[in-house]
């Protein structure tokens, strides 16, 4: 059960960062598209 919790709070830190990532690309495209 605590292996299955420990993967699961590690994906989704991995999408969290994933999102973090996408949100700075996207922000710079709209600063560069201005």
């Amino acid at each position: 059960m605590f292996i299955v919790y420990a993967f699961m709070k590690k994906s989704m830190l991995i999408k969290k960062g994933q999102a973090e990532v996408l949100k700075k690309y996207f922000y710079n495209g709209i600063i560069n598209a201005r």
